[in-house]
């Protein structure tokens, strides 16, 4: 019923930043609503996006990105020296589930 996956498409990054809207512009408004009803998000071209798919259709995502989140970063001089050898950071941003698919 339904597929995990990184998007790769183009029609997948079309419909991120439309969930992206109806979410965070829509249903929890933390960003301007805009006549294109589309939400990028200003990290979107260091970002990695794991997706949910309902067939074809975007019904979750979670961006990934690979550099230290900014408050973690600006409260540490060395933030790498503080990790575990051979660890880093991954800032998981923006998780948006269409209401009709959460709790499932």
């Amino acid at each position: 019923m339904y597929r995990f996956k990184f998007a790769a498409e183009s029609a997948e990054f079309e419909q991120i930043a439309r969930l992206n809207y109806r979410v965070f512009v829509e249903e929890t408004p933390r960003f301007a609503a805009n006549p294109e009803r589309r939400l990028v998000d200003p990290h979107h071209d260091e970002n990695v996006y794991a997706i949910c798919l309902h067939e074809r259709e975007v019904v979750g995502v979670a961006a990934l990105r690979s550099q230290p989140p900014g408050f973690l970063a600006a409260g540490s001089d060395d933030l790498d020296a503080q990790l575990p050898p051979h660890r880093s950071i991954c800032d998981l941003r923006l998780l948006a589930i269409t209401p009709e698919h959460r709790q499932r």
